[in-house]
């Protein structure tokens, strides 16, 4: 997922946005699911213990990638109106009016 996260910057910002949301979904439905497990690590057998861990981990990195797509789509979006980049353009690429008014001077 990262390297992709890298390359993102080669398509439009609503791609990239789209692209976040869809990871941020996925980990919020994998966050709910290992929620409704939460029950069955109740006791205090090794079992529940050990298992009560493994589930803590996993709701902490389901909400971890949850949080961070969300972060980074609003960072590509605060980037993209620094740049000035509309919708349409990936950064950092040209439209060919823009080519064309440059051989034009």
């Amino acid at each position: 997922m990262l390297l992709r996260v890298f390359f993102l910057g080669v398509v439009e910002p609503a791609q990239a946005r789209a692209y976040l949301a869809r990871q941020g979904a996925v980990a919020a439905e994998e966050h709910e699911r290992l929620a409704l497990t939460r029950p069955l690590a109740d006791g205090h057998d090794q079992l529940s213990v050990y298992g009560r861990l493994a589930l803590e981990w996993g709701l902490r990195a389901t909400a971890m990638r949850r949080d961070w797509a969300e972060w980074a789509a609003h960072e590509i979006e605060a980037a993209a109106l620094a740049q000035d980049v509309p919708d349409g353009q990936a950064s950092g690429h040209r439209t060919p009016e823009a080519d064309r008014e440059t051989a034009d001077r």
